[in-house]
């Protein structure tokens, strides 16, 4: 019991510094990329990540999470994992490669089949980058992690600021996508001390085969959902709209990566170590939702509240049209979380397969609505999806109590504290924001405002519950200390 609270605290610690530092560099990075390139430019660049979304997700992950949920794993069943992983890769590359035509016509881009083709390559890093990671996942080994994200997110970016003032082009990002995977690819391997070796042994793959299934049907799933909104858009709507809905969503994604995935990335193997043990696994869930709520709420709704005032300073009046769509998906910030939360937690348990079928029908609950709104608005879109996290969150909740134990008053308390200090938070900064320092300079009003919202919410959380606010603040100095 001593030893588990700055397990966890340290772990989340080590993993959102440097989920902190990647989304500082590609914030930097896209501040600059936003006002060189065009919303075409992003609309083309998200098309082809759009297409690689679910052979990427197939291709490497699924497989390799069986190696961190399973409590023993030797090297025949690690190679015969990556082994399975890069045969995959390789296939789903020969097929974009060359339905890389017929994926453009579907676009009607026809701008889009070299970028398609070059996108492509990443595919070939995954296997070795995701079964290197799982070394040091299982191992708790998130001060490595951290190393990778900064490196891996710092290089990439100044390539992508060089390649877009010389090239002013989709290829800018492109070349920032291929080298962040090239580096992080090769960090991995070398802080894991992994060594690749082509071997096959069908015994091993059977061992895994019923948990890798399912996280294989949970992560087809899951990318089917994320991908579809956005190729819808770019099919119906064209390049432009698939521009500004992608950016809208780079924002949460960005603060996806800064926030929600160390929460995500420490709880699997946390939850898998406590499977067995019921008050223990309790207290660590307990602990990651409180921990995740003070942290995610007050940031989450500040950056919805500032966005009209930040995302012109931030990338340009050009992106101005994207404001209302980006609002929207920052409410989705909050509800993933707890859906992350809830995921690993069932796939600790070794029940990926009871998530992958609440996935399944969120999945045909996204397939019907954004097939209903395409031909309206992208903000219409965006309420599909936060109306399509909002049932998956009710189901999900269902299981977390069913399979293990854990009451949805158990799974509410961790939300009502941090969601009061947020709602007045937000509160006071709208009021700040619509009558004071109307004339102030916009950088200088917004770094105001922000800072008032901090204020307040760590006086709300003060004289509620000093000590939720003396972890959360305990989990920032541990990061700054590293």
């Amino acid at each position: 019991m001593k030893k588990q609270t700055p397990t966890i605290v340290n772990s989340l610690a080590w993993n959102t510094l440097g989920n902190s530092a990647a989304i500082l560099f590609s914030l930097a990075a896209l501040v600059v990329l936003s006002r060189i390139l065009t919303p075409f430019d992003f609309g083309l660049y998200g098309m082809a990540i759009t297409v690689l979304m679910i052979p990427e997700t197939l291709v490497h992950g699924p497989l390799q999470e069986s190696l961190i949920q399973r409590k023993t794993v030797d090297d025949e069943h690690i190679n015969t994992i990556n082994t399975v992983s890069c045969g995959l890769a390789i296939v789903a590359f020969l097929l974009i490669i060359g339905f890389a035509p017929l994926i453009a016509d579907l676009f009607r881009t026809k701008e889009l089949v070299p970028v398609l083709q070059v996108t492509a390559t990443l595919l070939l890093t995954g296997p070795f980058t995701a079964t290197a990671a799982s070394f040091l996942i299982r191992n708790l080994s998130f001060k490595q992690i951290t190393y990778v994200d900064v490196v891996g997110n710092l290089v990439p970016a100044l390539i992508g600021l060089a390649c877009a003032v010389l090239l002013k082009s989709v290829w800018a990002l492109v070349w920032m996508e291929l080298s962040k995977r090239v580096i992080r690819m090769v960090m991995f391997m070398w802080l894991s001390g992994y060594r690749p070796r082509l071997l096959y042994v069908p015994e091993k793959m059977r061992e895994l085969a019923h948990y890798s299934g399912h996280a294989y049907l949970l992560g087809f799933v899951m990318s089917v959902q994320r991908a579809l909104p956005s190729a819808l858009v770019g099919a119906v709507m064209g390049a432009v709209p698939l521009g500004l809905f992608n950016m809208a969503l780079r924002f949460f994604e960005q603060a996806n990566q800064a926030i929600i995935m160390p929460f995500a990335s420490v709880s699997f193997p946390m939850f898998a170590k406590d499977q067995f043990n019921r008050p223990e696994l309790h207290k660590t869930l307990n602990q990651t939702l409180k921990l995740a709520n003070t942290i995610t709420l007050p940031a989450f709704m500040g950056a919805i509240v500032l966005m009209p005032l930040l995302l012109p300073i931030i990338i340009g009046e050009q992106w101005i049209p994207a404001v209302a769509a980006t609002q929207l998906s920052l409410i989705l910030g909050p509800l993933t979380m707890i859906e992350f939360i809830n995921r690993s937690l069932m796939k600790a348990l070794g029940r990926p397969d009871l998530a992958a079928g609440i996935t399944v029908v969120s999945c045909l609950f996204t397939v019907v609505g954004v097939l209903s709104v395409v031909h309206f608005e992208i903000e219409a879109v965006m309420g599909v999806l936060i109306a399509q996290k909002l049932l998956t969150l009710l189901m999900m909740g269902y299981l977390v109590q069913k399979y293990a134990g854990f009451t949805p008053t158990q799974q509410v308390r961790p939300i009502l504290l941090p969601a009061a200090g947020a709602l007045a938070m937000g509160f006071v900064v709208l009021v700040l924001r619509d009558r004071v320092m109307l004339d102030v300079d916009p950088a200088i009003r917004a770094a105001l405002l922000i800072a008032a919202g901090v204020a307040t919410y760590g006086l709300v959380i003060s004289m509620i519950s000093p000590a939720t606010l003396k972890q959360a603040i305990g989990m920032v100095l541990r990061r700054k200390r590293a």
